[in-house]
């Protein structure tokens, strides 16, 4: 289920322990407040339907709905910072013992 975007994701909770358990739970809180800010510092976000949509589909992954998935969609639309960065970062907060294997075609990745 798509969840539209309003200013609750981009604004913190103002109780540092709402905050703290809405890390946890909540992917796309997650991937602003830490992942966004800790490497686009200054960037301005902009959520779109398209980053929910991957946001989605990480989350349906990390909870095993979805088995495989492939994402071929254009440059800059955030897949790497999702499924690279962002959801594993994600999972092992929850899950601590989980693992994650990465490939590439080239020695330079990301």
């Amino acid at each position: 289920m798509l969840i539209d975007w309003t200013k609750q994701y981009l604004e913190r909770e103002r109780d540092p322990l709402d905050h703290l358990d809405r890390l946890e739970y909540d992917f796309r809180y997650f991937f602003y407040h830490v992942a966004w800010q800790s490497c686009c510092e200054g960037v301005v976000f902009h959520p779109s339907r398209g980053f929910d949509l991957l946001s989605e589909y990480a989350v349906m992954f990390l909870n095993n709905e979805i088995f495989r998935l492939a994402v071929s969609i254009p440059p800059r639309n955030s897949k790497s910072m999702i499924f690279s960065m962002a959801m594993p970062f994600f999972q092992w907060m929850q899950k601590p013992q989980s693992k994650f294997l990465y490939s590439s075609h080239g020695l330079k990745v990301l």
